[in-house]
């Protein structure tokens, strides 16, 4: 798959308005213009397809929401104290599909730009997922596959895009002005890949994107770098969260 620390009366408007519209742009708490999009949540601008074919959710996977770091994972992670906020397990129309809209350059990098893109993570079939705000402004896009076989393989093709990817300009030109996000240098391991993401102009954001494999499940992550007042947001925060999913996969049934 941002710009730095949006106000809580704005983001909550910003969100609103992407649920109305149905194709806002919304990350990390951060919102676009609705003729863009960047990161779909289960409660925010996912679109419902019908043409997914998702499988219903097996009776194990309310266990799947366990997996989601807690309080005092998330005040290691983001180094302040989070506000909590409960998400549910759904099947893929929990997706975003913020890439069906736009005029877009380098359109097969919107995956590094956008968290939970139904285009990305249907490439196998999708049997639950978790998709939402667990933190304000953080968000959290867990998608559970077959088997850890399917996972692994999209993963590694995944992370092959995120590489290629890196420093590309992902520009919608289908907005006044232009709508930009800045792709950073790509770090990369054999279970996590991460980047930054910049949305240059007057109020600028920047989010930190980690995608990674944990178990049966992939899991991807946006957080947003706070500029504002209070303790910095660790360099490592996007990357820290996918360690703890993947640490907590195993007894989520991941």
């Amino acid at each position: 798959m941002t710009r730095a620390a949006v106000l809580h009366t704005v983001a909550a408007v910003a969100i609103a308005a992407a649920v109305v519209a149905g194709c806002g742009h919304v990350v990390g708490g951060a919102a676009r213009p609705a003729s863009g999009a960047l990161g779909g949540s289960s409660t925010t601008s996912a679109a419902t397809s019908s043409t997914s074919g998702a499988a219903s959710p097996p009776a194990a996977t309310p266990a799947l929401t366990s997996i989601l770091p807690d309080a005092d994972q998330w005040f290691t992670i983001l180094g302040r104290q989070p506000e909590l906020s409960a998400l549910t397990v759904q099947g893929s129309e929990a997706l975003g599909r913020q890439d069906a809209i736009g005029d877009w350059s380098h359109r097969d990098c919107l995956g590094v730009v956008d968290l939970g893109l139904e285009s990305v993570f249907t490439a196998a079939p999708v049997t639950a997922v978790i998709n939402g705000y667990p933190v304000f402004q953080t968000q959290v896009a867990v998608i559970a596959y077959a088997d850890p076989a399917t996972s692994g393989s999209l993963f590694a093709s995944m992370a092959d895009r995120w590489r290629q990817c890196a420093t590309a300009s992902v520009v919608d030109s289908s907005t006044t002005p232009p709508f930009t996000s800045n792709i950073g240098e790509v770090d990369a391991t054999p279970t996590v890949v991460s980047t930054t993401i910049t949305m240059p102009g007057s109020y600028q954001q920047v989010f930190q994107r980690a995608l990674g494999q944990a178990g049966r499940c992939l899991v991807d992550v946006a957080v947003p770098v706070s500029a504002g007042p209070g303790p910095p947001t660790p360099t490592d925060a996007a990357v820290r969260a996918v360690a703890a999913m993947q640490d907590k996969a195993a007894a989520a049934r991941c």
